[in-house]
């Protein structure tokens, strides 16, 4: 078997030796300001002759030409998760039709992680930086010292100089416990992943839940209950008291912020975890699951599943970010929606503004979105 030859890309010389002209009347064709050279004839045949063969002009000597990339870098973690894919699918689109094209780049492939990222962008010539769903700390680390590119954080904890934009959680996660208690939920349990958690300065911060934290507190107490930290250690940076103060029969919820398990290295691992754990010591299941993702939630209702726990008569579980898998679960998952591709339109929008006048770098924006809740079998414990 004979294996095929590569198609090897066509120059200007090519075009130019198919119309019998010379290659220096074909770049002038292709250069929007040098095609007042030539005949409206000659550029005609030329730009038709262009398209034929598929031409396109090099990156790099565009680049030497114009001085310009039209080129933006988004740097995000562990693209195996349904919403960076999301988000970086519809930051792709949305350069494409600003005229810009998009650079992606995991840090999960970097051991070095952000300087080999930078570098990384650097060589693709990137003029602006979408940093997206970076922990609070590396997104710090790149705004404090990676490199100068106009930069814009979206989905990260960001209290720098620089624009931002989320969606708003505190508003999710109290419209989505509100629905639990709609449900008539009266024990509820708030499971976040443990990687969540930020170090700066030697202290542990919480800025990454911090509003889905909020926001499912202020649901609670506004029905007259309270909520605790699970975990004594971590109530001081949640805000909250470490043990209940009224009577057991009061409408509670607790935080759970647990220490990664050993052996557990997902989030669909530590949501199984959490409610095998409770099964196997005998601890009381709570009335709702609020999880922070769809993955922790999965998780929750296989063991379910498999220990014969029914979703949601005895247990009502929801997750969030409206992952494709949340849909197909024996009992459909219970979720928020993000509006990935409004996000995205606003970023490249707001990024290339500032790409076009770094003036704009001295006034930066924080726009925030509302979040979809999506409602479905595994919370729908009364019609």
């Amino acid at each position: 078997m004979t294996t095929p030859l590569l198609k090897i890309r066509p120059t200007q010389k090519d075009i130019a030796k198919a119309l019998g002209i010379s290659q220096a009347a074909v770049a002038m064709a292709l250069n929007a300001k040098t095609q007042w050279k030539l005949t409206d004839e000659t550029v005609a045949r030329v730009q038709a002759k262009a398209k034929e063969m598929n031409y396109s002009p090099q990156r790099q000597a565009s680049i030497l030409r114009s001085g310009r990339s039209h080129t933006i870098g988004v740097v995000f973690i562990y693209s195996a998760y349904h919403g960076p894919q999301e988000r970086v699918k519809h930051l792709a689109r949305a350069a494409i039709r600003a005229g810009y094209q998009l650079i992606a780049v995991d840090l999960a492939w970097f051991e070095d992680d952000l300087k080999q990222a930078a570098e990384y962008l650097k060589g693709a010539a990137a003029e602006g930086v979408i940093l997206c769903n970076l922990s609070p700390e590396k997104s710090e680390q790149w705004e404090w010292g990676v490199h100068d590119w106009p930069t814009l954080c979206l989905s990260s904890p960001s209290e720098a100089a620089v624009d931002a934009v989320s969606c708003n959680m505190e508003d999710a996660f109290y419209r989505m416990t509100r629905h639990h208690l709609e449900q008539g939920s009266r024990r509820l349990t708030f499971l976040t992943a443990s990687y969540d958690v930020a170090v700066l300065g030697g202290k542990t911060v919480f800025r990454t839940i911090a509003d889905r934290v909020r926001g499912f507190t202020r649901a609670i107490e506004e029905q007259g209950g309270e909520v605790i930290s699970a975990r004594e250690d971590n109530a001081a940076q949640l805000g909250l008291p470490a043990a209940f103060r009224r009577s057991a029969d009061g409408l509670r919820g607790q935080v759970v912020y647990p220490p990664r398990p050993p052996g557990i290295s997902n989030a669909f691992e530590l949501g199984a975890h959490y409610v095998a754990t409770l099964l196997e010591t005998g601890s009381p299941l709570p009335d709702s699951l609020v999880a922070t993702n769809d993955d922790i939630a999965i998780g929750a209702l296989g063991v379910c599943q498999k220990r014969n726990i029914s979703v949601p008569q005895e247990l009502i579980i929801s997750g969030g970010d409206d992952s494709p898998f949340g849909r197909h679960t024996a009992v459909p998952l219970t979720t928020f929606r993000q509006p990935s591709e409004d996000l995205a339109c606003f970023s490249i929008e707001r990024l290339v503004q500032v790409i076009e006048n770094r003036d704009l770098m001295q006034a930066p924006v924080h726009e925030r979105f509302l979040c979809e809740l999506i409602v479905r079998e595994s919370t729908q414990r009364h019609p």
